[in-house]
């Protein structure tokens, strides 16, 4: 069995060429490895993962093989805030790919950063993993930070269920009142 571990960012001076994650997303969506067991993909909120999102979105990525994701700010560029003008691309496209069912070998999804999105986002990414059609019966843990309550809202109003998941952490916020009546 093979394993695979990624880790896909700008180059230290901000700059861009966005051919190797581009290339990664397609091989990984289309099966191209059939002994590919494990992949774990650590990205930043820049556009290698809008990239990467964008390609797998043209395949899909099923159990045998289990996808652990990471993302968040992997380091300082010096560029600021305007580094994660991508990261609603990325979270529009990742959304959308685990509601169509294209990543039901997703095992564990890490965000590190908060502030990088809106709320309205993270929303979205609540939704799409309970969404019915997700079929996410692998995933085991969710690593998230700030705004937990947006996250438990979103994941609140699916019909799909997470049979799996074994670990919900929240990091550097409390889930508030909001998502605590999202759990209920």
């Amino acid at each position: 069995d093979l394993s695979l571990n990624v880790v896909c960012r700008q180059d230290m001076e901000g700059g861009w060429d966005g051919q190797g994650c581009v290339a990664l997303g397609d091989v990984l969506s289309t099966g191209k490895i059939p002994a590919l067991r494990t992949v774990s993909l650590k990205m930043s909120w820049d556009r290698s993962f809008a990239s990467v999102c964008e390609c797998l979105s043209r395949g899909r990525i099923d159990p045998p093989i289990m996808v652990n994701i990471s993302v968040g700010k992997l380091a300082d560029t010096g560029v600021g805030v305007t580094r994660f003008a991508h990261a609603d691309a990325g979270v529009t496209s990742f959304a959308e790919i685990i509601r169509a069912g294209k990543l039901s070998g997703l095992r564990n999804f890490t965000c590190r950063e908060f502030q990088v999105f809106s709320r309205f986002c993270w929303e979205k990414i609540g939704e799409a993993i309970s969404h019915a059609e997700a079929s996410l019966r692998s995933l085991e843990e969710l690593d998230l930070s700030d705004p937990m309550s947006a996250f438990l809202q979103g994941l609140s109003r699916g019909q799909g269920s997470l049979p799996a998941l074994q670990s919900l952490k929240c990091r550097y916020s409390s889930i508030g009142t909001e998502g605590a009546q999202s759990l209920s």
